[in-house]
């Protein structure tokens, strides 16, 4: 008996890439927004503004903001913003931001 092809009809190169798409989904890792309001003296080198994220990083932080549990990071969006930053100024007021990775 042949051995069972895991994308029946699908050509060889093509499942390749099927293989290794779902393998990088089994090997990513969840990420998690925390913000907090800002304490103490804030470098202006480690902030950005609010109005300086993409509409989905504004959403994100927005929901993290009013949350106070850690807001799972979608795995589209690109949050190397927050990683690389350590405050968000918004609304006249500064927030602590931090990702945590599991």
């Amino acid at each position: 008996m042949a051995p069972r092809r895991l994308c029946a009809g699908v050509p060889r190169r093509r499942w390749r890439d099927i293989y290794r798409s779902r393998r990088a989904e089994r090997t990513r890792h969840a990420a998690y927004l925390d913000v907090e309001p800002a304490e103490g003296n804030v470098s202006a080198n480690e902030t950005v503004a609010f109005e300086e994220l993409s509409p989905a990083q504004q959403e994100l932080f927005e929901r993290a903001r009013n949350s106070s549990e850690l807001v799972e990071i979608p795995g589209d969006l690109d949050y190397t913003v927050f990683a690389e930053n350590r405050y968000v100024h918004y609304q006249n007021r500064t927030y602590e931001v931090a990702v945590a990775v599991s």
